[in-house]
């Protein structure tokens, strides 16, 4: 096996959050569900088997990373954590390693005040999580659909597939192919309301329209934790579903291509790509989520 392929579920989903913002979701789902390798300082009395418990106290090793200061290193699988060690171990404070299931894990990190980073030095890349990340983990806020909230009524319009933002497009849409409940996607971007006396001000952020088959709110949760790994997003994300049973919605769906389809999904080409503007009213996430540095 090459060195950095993936040994576990883990290690599969770290390494799709490595590649994209499209895999944060499934990477904190698994840091929560399976058994991640922690370093210790070395005590004699460790040394063989140690029972790990629910809320056990444990001191964990802080190393000083040369870009964001000090981190509490964790990893994938013990593997990495010692491809690790033989590469930014000598010179450190002695250690032991203890494999600890994520739900514990991240409950006893929450009280500290250091950040994570995830398998550093190793080949298969590093990934951060800063302290908000690992403190919503650990309550397990972060993996909890909200309520959405709404998403201010305005207008938008639908935006010509030569101008789309490729810092948004790829991630979002290598995200929507693993969603099998959504049938298809448009990107619009907000537009001015005309006010008498005021000079017009230039489109807002984007909107990521969705039709979607039964509950859309676990695809809005996962949508926000991928848009909150946009570090350089081109503007303000939103999202709102769109809905077949409003006229003016289903003759747009109807009329432009989608910039995302399900492969069963057909949709007629244009006419033309001229604006269409039409009410914002739906329900929609504004894209808030708490922070992860990648």
């Amino acid at each position: 096996m090459h060195r950095d392929e993936p040994l576990n579920p883990l290690e599969q989903a770290f390494m799709a959050a490595a590649r994209g913002p499209e895999g944060l979701p499934g990477l904190f789902k698994q840091l929560v569900a399976s058994e991640l390798a922690a370093l210790m300082p070395y005590h004699p009395e460790m040394e063989g088997l140690v029972e790990i418990r629910q809320g056990s106290g444990f001191q964990f090793l802080v190393w000083q990373h040369p870009e964001r200061g000090l981190q509490v290193p964790l990893f994938t699988s013990e593997k990495r954590a010692l491809e690790s060690l033989d590469k930014l171990g000598a010179n450190r404070q002695p250690s032991c390693m203890a494999l600890i299931p994520g739900t514990v894990l991240f409950a006893s990190l929450a009280g500290q005040k250091y950040g994570v980073v995830i398998n550093p030095g190793c080949s298969t890349g590093e990934i951060f999580l800063d302290l908000k990340t690992v403190r919503s983990l650990a309550d397990g806020s972060l993996l909890k659909p909200g309520a959405p909230a709404p998403l201010h009524a305005g207008r938008v319009s639908l935006v010509d597939p030569a101008e789309y933002p490729t810092g948004l497009v790829q991630p979002v849409f290598r995200f929507l192919t693993g969603q099998e409940n959504v049938r298809a996607a448009w990107i619009f971007q907000e537009q001015p309301t005309p006010t008498p006396g005021r000079l017009p001000t230039g489109p807002g952020g984007y909107v990521i329209g969705l039709l979607v088959d039964g509950d859309p709110a676990p695809v809005m949760h996962d949508f926000s934790l991928v848009v909150s790994g946009l570090g350089d997003a081109p503007s303000p994300i939103g999202l709102t579903v769109l809905s077949s049973e409003d006229p003016v919605q289903a003759d747009l769906m109807k009329r432009f291509p989608a910039f995302y389809a399900a492969p069963d999904f057909h949709s007629a080409l244009p006419p033309g790509l001229d604006e269409r503007e039409l009410d914002d009213g739906d329900e929609g996430d504004d894209g808030d989520a708490p922070p992860t540095d990648s």
